[in-house]
């Protein structure tokens, strides 16, 4: 090789260095220069790909809550009873406790939510109930209990009357005879009071008004010219 073509060489050589490296800091595609073809670079030098970022919201918890009706169904003095108390909400398990007032004697609420027992004692009750989910989340709610006094004297089979009227009992469990006939039956004001009406009643006129926090069972059948019910809450 003579002198002058090997500087020749040379010189296409460091330009075409030249060339690749100025294209590597621009991130374009250089043109060959020289004898020597330089490879076009395409696009963007390729980076380390980045993970996905991920979604780390979580949704609303609900909030913890008893869901028990405030007037829990009432009971009878001397007879067994039991209700579960239900709460929503939160993170299970719960616990329950009675944190102010007191049940009647011979009822006890367990840390299940379960109130239940012979109660000993009639009268009307009101306490204070607390649940705690396992985060130590706690929500309260206020319950009252009637319990009703046992009836000594047993009612006949059958009343037939022209007039029926049971007013103001109180707290009282009331079993009526399996027929009725009377011209006019009237029950006011019974208070928290657990009533079962016989299978057969017929008159002409029935009436039930105010009968606060009761539970009542109806007959099958009904027989009357008029039937009013009337402020008879929950």
């Amino acid at each position: 090789m003579t002198l002058s073509r090997f500087c020749m060489v040379s010189i296409g050589l460091c330009a075409a260095v030249d060339v690749y490296a100025s294209a590597l800091a621009q991130q374009v595609e250089p043109s060959p220069t020289g004898p020597f073809a330089v490879p076009h670079l395409k696009g963007k030098l390729p980076t380390r790909a980045q993970p996905a970022p991920r979604d780390v919201r979580r949704l609303p918890m609900a909030q913890l809550s008893i869901t028990t009706a405030n007037i829990l169904p009432p009971a009878s003095r001397g007879n067994s009873y039991r209700q579960a108390l239900i709460a929503t909400g939160g993170d299970a398990p719960y616990a329950w406790s009675v944190m102010r007032g007191r049940l009647p004697v011979g009822l006890t609420l367990s840390s299940a939510g379960v109130v239940s027992g012979i109660p000993n004692t009639s009268g009307e009750f009101t306490i204070t109930v607390r649940v705690t989910d396992s985060k130590r989340r706690v929500t309260t709610k206020i319950l009252a209990l009637a319990v009703g006094a046992q009836v000594t004297a047993p009612l006949p089979k059958t009343i037939t009357t022209r007039q029926m009227t049971m007013t103001g009992l109180g707290p009282a469990v009331m079993t009526l005879p399996k027929t009725i006939t009377t011209g006019q039956m009237t029950m006011t004001g019974l208070g928290p009071t657990a009533v079962t009406l016989p299978k057969t009643i017929t008159t002409g006129q029935m009436t039930m008004t105010g009968l606060g926090p009761t539970a009542v069972t109806l007959p099958k059948t009904i027989t009357t010219d008029e039937l009013r019910m009337t402020g008879v809450e929950d």
